[in-house]
């Protein structure tokens, strides 16, 4: 924008300095016409042809200037607007840029945020499942422990064998069950 502005500013300025000069030119020639006019009218007409023919010339040296002139301010007045067009055109082409910066940007902030969200929806469909999963292993493992537990009391007066065998499968459900809480608890904390 900095830039714009600069550009902006020297394309004025160099426009007011040329209108400056090319009215000081402009005005020149006429004013000296003027005074070479009122100079003349004071002079005696000793020499009326030598008179009419410096006339004539200088009519038609002004006459030239002016054409040299308009030709001059012309030519700046093209370039002044195709410097314009030019200064517009870069313009236009950075609030372009500018745009598609930001397009590109809000484009990958959406992504970003898509992605954000589709992890999310994983997540907590990993932290459903690990739920689902706990409670349907553990009913189970506690089901098997209860049962353990209570052959193990209808049995222990009749056979100790059996009793004693009944009670390490009890204890080993008991330790899967501690296990496998521990393993839960640790899976939801990793995700």
């Amino acid at each position: 924008m900095l830039k714009m502005f600069l550009l902006m500013f020297l394309g004025l300025h160099t426009a007011v300095m040329w209108s400056q000069v090319s009215v000081r030119v402009t005005d020149s020639p006429e004013r000296e016409f003027q005074e070479e006019t009122v100079y003349t009218k004071a002079i005696p007409y000793e020499n009326d042809a030598r008179y009419q023919t410096d006339l004539i010339q200088k009519t038609k040296e002004t006459e030239i200037r002016l054409k040299a002139q308009q030709k001059t301010t012309f030519v700046f007045s093209v370039v002044l607007f195709f410097f314009l067009l030019l200064l517009l055109s870069y313009i236009f082409l950075e609030q372009y840029k500018q745009k598609k910066r930001t397009l590109l940007t809000e484009m990958q902030l959406k992504n970003l945020w898509a992605e954000t969200e589709r992890q999310n929806r994983i997540q907590q469909q990993h932290i459903q499942m690990l739920g689902e999963l706990y409670k349907n292993i553990n009913s189970r493992l506690n089901f098997i422990a209860v049962s353990l537990d209570k052959l193990h009391f209808s049995t222990q007066s009749k056979h100790t064998a059996a009793s004693e065998k009944i009670s390490e499968i009890n204890s080993f459900t008991q330790n899967a069950i501690s296990q496998f809480r521990d393993t839960i608890w640790a899976m939801r904390n990793l995700i």
